[in-house]
């Protein structure tokens, strides 16, 4: 899939609404599923789960060919990092969203 960053805001916009998605399938999938034996797996349907300085939140990445990207969204604060890039060095959009978190929620 290819998007660009503005169309990408508009997307996260509309998931805080019900436009798209419902908000009882948006909480179900940003809750970790569980193996057998209820052990975690941090992720919902195509949204890892995690816990960021208290602050949950919900993060996809993926990569095609030269491009790169990652999008963070912290449910609580309604705040959202996306990063795209075209560099297929390090460190990846991942690192950089997260660097970005740190400046964020910093005291």
């Amino acid at each position: 899939m290819f998007s660009t960053l503005d169309d990408l805001f508009l997307w996260d916009q509309a998931l805080n609404t019900e436009k798209l998605v419902s908000a009882a399938a948006l909480q179900q999938a940003f809750i970790a599923g569980a193996t057998n034996n209820g052990t975690s797996t941090h992720y919902g349907f195509g949204w890892m789960t995690n816990v960021f300085e208290g602050t949950r939140h919900v993060a996809h990445g993926g990569s095609l060919g030269a491009y790169n990207n990652y999008i963070i969204r912290f449910l609580d604060t309604q705040r959202t990092i996306i990063v795209l890039t075209n560099y297929p060095g390090s460190p990846g959009p991942r690192i950089r969203a997260h660097q970005v978190a740190d400046i964020l929620f910093s005291d």
